[in-house]
């Protein structure tokens, strides 16, 4: 961001996804995309600067339910197209929205919704992205009439546990949580602390009472084993969550296409 003399702040990497969308129905200096539209739904790709464009796939009617999906580590909006396109004929009604994580430092600087590298600040960014999360959601429901029992929060990876972090902890239940090759919160990691999955500090998770899970991880993933996912279940199991947990055979770190439609089925039930 210095080198292409972008303007900061550096340390979150550009305007949040819903100030960028607000910015672009205000009428300011938003850099605006429109993509090849599907036959349900039109594509566009907004930013401020181009490092966190937010993509938006919407219906060509009046959209009923709102995914929002969030990326793996050093990944971005644009990554996930492929998916919502395969998705768009079987959920005309859906609003889909792609924002991308920050530039941060972490494993390298590059897109990141928080640093895995170095616990004691994983709290604190996973916070900041949360309270960014909330925003977008916010603004979309009230844009387009959307209640949060019609919203899903969707992550691949690093993207799973932000929106997992985000799904438990709102006010009033959500629609549902889809994970893809994530660890999740993993609390025995002790990161979360002081919350807990029992006893006085375990009321946090509002959200949590019957939300429903859908996890879908590789049986071969070597850089997040399936034993995080095995641990995320039972964690969220704890919370109150209907969790529906499926192992992939074959597949590694990645989103395969039986994993695409096990999650549009999940979706339009």
């Amino acid at each position: 961001r210095r080198q292409l003399k972008l303007p900061g702040p550096f340390a979150m990497g550009g305007m949040s996804p819903a100030a960028c969308l607000q910015a672009e129905r205000d009428g300011l200096d938003v850099h605006c995309e429109e993509l090849e539209a599907t036959s349900a739904h039109r594509l566009w790709i907004y930013s401020v600067d181009r490092l966190r464009p937010a993509l938006v796939m919407r219906p060509l009617g009046q959209p009923t339910a709102l995914v929002v999906l969030l990326h793996g580590l050093f990944q971005s909006a644009q990554m996930l197209e492929y998916m919502v396109r395969d998705m768009s004929s079987s959920l005309p009604h859906v609003l889909f929205v792609m924002p991308t994580a920050p530039t941060r430092d972490a494993w390298g600087v590059g897109p990141a919704w928080f640093d895995h590298t170095r616990s004691a600040h994983k709290a604190e960014s996973l916070e900041a992205c949360r309270s960014e999360l909330l925003a977008l959601l916010s603004s979309q429901g009230q844009d387009w009439g959307i209640p949060p029992e019609r919203v899903v929060l969707a992550g691949f990876s690093m993207g799973g546990t932000v929106a997992a972090w985000t799904a438990l902890q709102v006010p009033r239940c959500l629609a549902g949580l889809l994970l893809f090759g994530t660890e999740g919160l993993s609390f025995t990691g002790g990161w979360a602390a002081p919350k807990t999955l029992s006893g006085p500090q375990s009321d946090w998770a509002t959200g949590a009472d019957g939300l429903q899970v859908l996890q879908c991880h590789g049986r071969e993933d070597t850089l997040c084993p399936i034993g995080f996912a095995t641990t995320c279940t039972d964690e969220l199991l704890k919370l109150g969550c209907s969790v529906r947990s499926l192992a992939f055979r074959g597949v590694g770190h990645a989103l395969s296409a039986d994993m695409l439609e096990e999650a549009k089925d999940w979706l339009q039930r």
